[in-house]
C-alpha cells in the first residue's frame, strides 16, 4: 500500500470516528465532506483494482488448467486428487472437481513461494 493510500485510510477513519462520537459537532466543513467523498472514491477505486488483479490471476489459473487438460498432463494430478479426496476412480469425478484440485495445487505452490 502506498503512503498516499495509508494517509487517505487514516483520514477516513479519523473523520468517521469523530462523526460517530460527536455527530457533526466537530466542525467538518463542506470542503471536508467533499474531501471525504473523494477519499471514499479513491478507496473504492483501490478495491476495484484489487478485484481486477484477482480476476486476472484466476484467468491465469484457468489457462494453466486448460493447458494441463488439453495436453493430457493429468496423471500426476489424478493421483494427488485421488489421494486428497479419497476417490477410487478418478474418471468418476466431474470436470469442476478436477479443475478445483488443480487450481488448489497451483495456489498452494504460489503461497509456498511467497512465504520464502
Amino acid at each position: 500500500m502506498t503512503k498516499e493510500q495509508e494517509e487517505i485510510i487514516n483520514r477516513l477513519s479519523k473523520i468517521t470516528n469523530r462523526q460517530i462520537l460527536y455527530g457533526n459537532k466537530c466542525g467538518i466543513t463542506i470542503e471536508g465532506f467533499r474531501e471525504l467523498q473523494e477519499d471514499i472514491e479513491t478507496v473504492l477505486n483501490m478495491l476495484k483494482e484489487k478485484d481486477a488483479e484477482i480476476e486476472q490471476k484466476n484467468e491465469v489459473l484457468n489457462r494453466v488448467y486448460d493447458f494441463i487438460w488439453e495436453n493430457d498432463c493429468c496423471r500426476y494430478f489424478s493421483k494427488k486428487h485421488a489421494l486428497y479426496n479419497q476417490v477410487l476412480n478418478f474418471d468418476s469425478c466431474l470436470g469442476n472437481c478436477k479443475r478445483n484440485c488443480i487450481k488448489q495445487y497451483f495456489e498452494r505452490k504460489v503461497e509456498d513461494e511467497c512465504k520464502r
